[in-house]
């Protein structure tokens, strides 16, 4: 289920004045464009973060890039154990170093929305 199908449609969560100046009472109604306008702001948020970690993800890829094309040298050993998940990377550039950074964020901060009713 896509974002534009939350609340069936994100469009009538604005908020609609009646002209009166009476107490407010909260109906269900009210309640569900209350629920449908955070919806709203978690799946905006959501999409900031994904844009955010694209962005600086292809900036580490690109920069990783850069300074294996330059022939930056350097030796960095990384090994990683948590859980069952084993990773080890010996003799690497800092560029391939910096490009796999760069995919795990990408990767990490991956644009997910799961509307459950």
């Amino acid at each position: 289920m896509s974002s534009e199908e939350s609340c069936e449609s994100i469009e009538f969560c604005e908020e609609e004045e009646d002209g009166e100046g009476d107490e407010y009472e909260d109906t269900e109604e009210d309640v569900y464009d209350d629920e449908c306008l955070i919806t709203e702001r978690i799946i905006k948020a959501e999409e900031n973060k994904a844009k955010n970690g694209l962005i600086a993800g292809v900036v580490c890829i690109l920069l990783g890039v850069i300074l294996s094309i330059i022939g930056v040298t350097g030796f960095i050993n990384w090994s990683f154990a948590f859980g069952g998940i084993n990773s080890s990377l010996t003799n690497a550039a800092p560029g391939v170093l910096l490009m796999i950074i760069g995919l795990l964020i990408i990767v990490v901060t991956n644009h997910r929305v799961i509307v459950q009713k």
